[in-house]
């Protein structure tokens, strides 16, 4: 009676390859030697490898197509990621990972051969593209009249479109160069860990967008309105919704005696600056917001505000500028000429939104432009070449060099050389405002004096100086200019010595808002309308 088969265990992956290693051991070959004859193309002759077996075969074409149950990528990928990669510092192979000059063949180390691979026929393969991109079926070139037929450059002889067409090519041609520019020039930059609101964000705990809006409006009437600027001037310890909000910090001791307006001052003239500042920096960047999304009339008003601040400053030449401009548009234009001025003060080359600016400052570019052209060609501003080709396309040229930019992805770069950020600087100047309290109510502080005189508020020391002559004073020279003052020379000459005699008068600032279009400014004697 014969006794019953009994299977032998399965082997497992790892008794399996012990077993392959043993007769590796017995034919005394390595696993390179394996692999090499396994896969290897040429005989010692540099012939084609004959005699391989219909298995060998079968098995060979069947994991290189892959057909198997493991890739060659997964394989590649076990090799690059393995712990037993790393070559010894003191090796001769320890810097041989993306090599460019010793040929991958020649490397033994799987990293440093996989690495340098890559690099290697990477490189045949970009400069193959560049090969195809150039060639005339691809659409790069251009032909352009022979010197037998000479013709004007015109920008229709390039075309409005060539960046995008060109573009469009190199995709089509050339997709690995496409890829790793722009992979390269468009990669994420780095964000600032520990700032507080990127730490909201992570904890998904971002506020609403009306609480940042009320928060906004408590901070501008606390820190940055005319009314704050009143109640840092007056008692601060007087109990207001503005003291609710502005901490009251420690007394202030100073070494001199009757500092202020008075012998006991009872306002904080250093926060009263830092509020008039604020207010002011506020307008300013308002008025640059305006420009940048082209609304003229935001930007009139943000101007006609700063009128007053100028003329209560030291930059009288702003002053008879702005006074010119709204004398012009107020009084003398047309209501269809003073809507075309204010239209073609902004310019938008781009016809991207929020890309307007002011038309001097383009026309300034463009003769910049213009003068590094003039300068490299050696050739003169009145040449025909540079009055009829370039100085009429300085503009497309632009577009040119900001678009070659975007299609590569570096139009979220900056163009120029930037300064080094100024983060530690920011953080020790914020470490001073709070040492010193600046923003807390502080009663009779005050560095360096009180001048009635000169006051805190630039807005406030306009008006007056604009009541008090200096408008009397603009209106008798222009007039003069103009040769309408004839027989009135008298009337000029007064104008001029009150302007220089009158004492100023202060006055509380009310209300400054805009109704229907027009900014109007409450005082306590008069309402004021530009």
């Amino acid at each position: 009676m014969n006794e019953p088969h009994t299977p032998k265990p399965r082997q497992t992956a790892l008794e399996k390859i012990d077993a392959i290693l043993d007769l590796l051991a017995v034919w005394r070959w390595t696993l390179g030697d394996l692999l090499y004859h396994l896969f290897r193309l040429k005989d010692e002759q540099d012939e084609d490898i004959k005699g391989r077996s219909r298995r060998h075969t079968e098995k060979l074409e069947k994991f290189v197509r892959g057909e198997s149950a493991r890739g060659v990528g997964y394989i590649i990928h076990a090799w690059l990621n393995s712990p037993y990669t790393k070559v010894p510092a003191n090796s001769p192979d320890a810097n041989l990972t993306y090599q460019l000059e010793t040929p991958y063949e020649e490397i033994k180390p799987a990293k440093a051969a996989l690495t340098s691979f890559a690099a290697q026929i990477l490189t045949d393969e970009l400069v193959r593209e560049a090969e195809s991109a150039v060639k005339p079926t691809s659409g790069l070139h251009s032909m352009l009249p022979s010197k037998s037929n000479p013709k004007e450059k015109e920008w229709a002889d390039i075309g409005a479109t060539t960046v995008e067409k060109v573009s469009a090519i190199i995709q089509k041609h050339q997709p690995l160069t496409w890829h790793y520019l722009t992979t390269i020039a468009s990669r994420e930059s780095r964000k600032r860990s520990g700032e507080h609101v990127s730490d909201l964000a992570l904890q998904n705990n971002l506020p609403a967008l009306e609480d940042l809006e009320a928060a906004a409006k408590k901070m501008h009437r606390s820190y940055s309105s005319t009314k704050a600027l009143h109640r840092a001037l007056s008692n601060v310890e007087r109990d207001s919704e503005w003291s609710k909000v502005v901490p009251l910090g420690t007394p202030w001791i100073s070494d001199d005696a009757g500092e202020g307006p008075s012998g006991h001052y009872e306002g904080d003239l250093v926060l009263a600056k830092s509020v008039a500042f604020m207010r002011d920096a506020l307008m300013s960047r308002e008025a640059a917001y305006a420009v940048a999304e082209g609304d003229v009339g935001r930007m009139y008003e943000a101007i006609k505000n700063m009128l007053f601040t100028f003329a209560g400053s030291s930059h009288s030449k702003y002053v008879t500028y702005l006074l010119e401009t709204i004398t012009c548009l107020e009084l003398e234009a047309s209501p269809e000429l003073r809507e075309t001025m204010l239209r073609a003060s902004l310019v938008n080359v781009s016809g991207q939104a929020g890309s307007f600016c002011a038309l001097d400052f383009m026309q300034e570019y463009l003769n910049r432009l213009l003068e590094a052209i003039v300068q490299r060609k050696g050739v003169d501003y009145g040449d025909t070449y540079i009055r009829a080709t370039i100085s009429r396309n300085l503009h497309h040229f632009s577009r040119i060099k900001k678009e070659l930019r975007g299609l590569v992805g570096l139009q979220v770069r900056s163009g120029r050389h930037t300064e080094p950020h100024t983060r530690p600087e920011v953080s020790i100047l914020l470490a001073e405002y709070k040492q010193s309290q600046l923003h807390s109510r502080r009663p009779g502080r005050n560095y360096g004096g009180y001048d009635k005189k000169m006051g805190y508020d630039d807005f406030e020391r306009g008006v007056e100086h604009l009541r008090n002559g200096k408008l009397r004073t603009f209106v008798a020279d222009t007039t003069l200019g103009r040769g309408l003052m004839t027989g009135l020379e008298e009337s000029v000459d007064a104008a001029m010595e009150l302007d220089t005699n009158c004492e100023t008068q202060w006055m509380e600032l009310g209300n400054i808002f805009v109704e229907e279009g027009e900014l109007v400014v409450e005082t306590d004697r008069a309402v004021l309308e530009l």
